[in-house]
């Protein structure tokens, strides 16, 4: 914020941008009705090209919108992983 004399004021308001991923396929667009079945997207997040990882670790939401065919939705807790499931190391970056 501005002051009256045209400075600004210290306000320790830190701003994160960020580039948005882009979402290449997935690995099921189908599911039976009450089935649990995890689906992967495999996902460009830009890591190292304005996304760093521990950024999205403390400040990022994943969450699943589903859409049936009557136009319900539905909302999911989402997870980051990589592929195949499980296969996640410390000093890999998720996919």
């Amino acid at each position: 914020m501005m002051d009256p004399a045209g400075n600004f004021a210290a306000n320790d308001i830190d701003l994160l941008y960020y580039r948005d991923p882009v979402f290449n396929s997935m690995s099921s667009t189908f599911a039976y009705a009450n089935e649990h079945k995890p689906i992967m997207v495999n996902t460009n997040f830009f890591w190292g090209e304005g996304n760093q990882l521990e950024r999205v670790r403390k400040h990022g939401n994943f969450t699943c919108r589903f859409i049936g065919d009557s136009g319900k939705q539905m909302f999911e807790a989402g997870v980051m992983e990589t592929n195949p499931i499980g296969a996640y190391k410390q000093d890999q970056l998720p996919d």
